[in-house]
């Protein structure tokens, strides 16, 4: 049973990471790449603006390339740069790059700290903020030692309630959350929800519904 329980956890953790850091890492840099477009269009008539835009184009090309060659350090020093933005979607987008780059370097405090920091900004788009900060707990269960867990059940509680694009997969983490702290009727809970409300993607909804079993068959065997 705990093996069942291990390689679900494994599929999630695996799925979600590439989620994150694949499909969603595309989408950002690609509305980096679209507003540095547009707002370069934009101001087009101005020299001095043209110039910035073009250099921030650069920046972006460079820091994109040394990532797949993987430059990571290169890369960093460039995302860094853009975060200093001051249009905040840029600076949000670039800095969430910059984290993703430490995740790959295995420097999880930097990668955790920087994700704090974005979902935590008051002016960077609501979007990218919970997606920095449901990354961020994803890290911090996998790593315990780094992050206080009673900070990474606040998040995801709030997170999971708000209602924003992550909650299905905010409650998901959290379900998972108190199933690993031994909390079986709050796991229990969670998952019953995510199995039968409307609207919650099928994959959640599906590996809810095997959970619900696992816990069943788990307090079976303790009576």
């Amino acid at each position: 049973m705990t093996d069942l329980v291990d390689e679900i956890k494994e599929d999630i953790k695996q799925e979600r990471t590439m989620e994150l850091l694949r499909q969603y890492g595309l989408i950002l840099a690609s509305c980096m790449v679209l507003i540095v477009l547009v707002s370069g269009g934009y101001v087009w008539h101005k020299d001095s603006q043209q110039q910035q835009y073009q250099e921030l184009g650069s920046t972006l090309y460079t820091a994109l390339r040394d990532s797949s060659q993987r430059n990571y350090d290169e890369a960093i020093t460039k995302y860094d740069t853009l975060s200093q933005n001051k249009d905040q979607a840029i600076s949000a987008i670039a800095s969430y790059k910059k984290a993703q780059l430490f995740i790959q370097k295995k420097d999880y405090k930097q990668a955790l700290a920087i994700l704090f920091e974005i979902g935590n900004s008051e002016h960077a788009p609501k979007e990218i903020k919970e997606l920095s900060l449901l990354h961020w707990s994803m890290i911090a269960t996998s790593y315990p030692d780094l992050i206080d867990q009673g900070d990474v059940e606040l998040v995801l509680t709030k997170l999971s309630t708000d209602n924003g694009v992550w909650r299905y997969s905010a409650k998901q983490q959290l379900a998972f959350y108190y199933f690993s702290h031994k909390r079986q009727e709050d796991a229990r809970g969670l998952f019953n929800q995510l199995a039968t409300e409307a609207g919650v993607p099928n994959t959640i909804s599906q590996r809810a519904q095997q959970m619900v079993q696992v816990i069943g068959e788990l307090s079976d065997g303790e009576v």
